[in-house]
């Protein structure tokens, strides 16, 4: 703890950690300082007001942060650097662990250093974050589809097409498996309905020629 354990007290400590990138510790720190603003809101005087400011300042300072650690990471797993990747979306979790794109994209870059067991239980840890979010699936799939599981790859990508059925990626992920499995009817299907949404995916599109479905 600070010194003075008051709001003010914590300011300076969160920023020392973000200068050092320790955002675990930031993130403390700066929600310590809004847990002591709480105490003092009922006080009239413009130090408390201006102090108001300051702490939720941290917060959004922490959300900035992680905004543009995670393009930093999404760049880095592009570029295939799996390994920086995982530790920019660590960084991501740190500064704001209920968002369950760090933990997605973590699991992703595990995955990209075979790391497949890391990378299912971050995947799951994001999955129940957002139960509902199509992005969340769509990793799922992913993770067992590179393990060479099928069928529950498949399962995956449906649930995500059903939550968004613009989800390009869940879409031609699912019509791979079912070109593998000798489902070209389906695929054509799934492709089509994914192109009347977006009729300027090209990937589908040459998917569906590719399978003499049209475009």
């Amino acid at each position: 703890a600070p010194e003075q354990n008051t709001a003010w007290g914590w300011w300076e400590p969160g920023h020392q950690h973000a200068a050092s990138q320790e955002w675990a510790e930031a993130r403390s720190a700066f929600q310590s300082s809004i847990g002591h603003e709480v105490a003092m809101l009922s006080a009239d005087s413009s130090d408390v007001r201006e102090l108001v400011g300051l702490t939720r300042g941290g917060a959004y300072h922490l959300f900035q942060w992680a905004g543009q650690i995670f393009d930093q990471g999404t760049s880095a797993l592009r570029d295939g650097n799996a390994s920086a990747a995982e530790q920019l979306f660590r960084d991501c979790i740190s500064l704001s662990p209920s968002d369950a794109r760090g933990y997605l994209l973590l699991a992703l870059s595990l995955d990209g250093q075979d790391r497949r067991e890391e990378a299912a239980v971050a995947a799951q840890e994001g999955s129940m974050l957002e139960p509902g979010f199509a992005d969340a699936h769509s990793v799922l799939g992913s993770l067992e589809q590179n393990a060479g599981r099928m069928n529950e790859a498949m399962a995956h990508f449906q649930t995500a097409i059903a939550f968004d059925p613009g989800s390009s990626d869940a879409t031609l992920n699912l019509s791979t498996i079912y070109l593998l499995k000798g489902m070209q009817d389906s695929a054509r299907t799934v492709l089509r309905r994914l192109i009347d949404l977006d009729p300027q995916n090209q990937p589908a599109r040459q998917m569906l020629r590719e399978i003499g479905g049209a475009s």
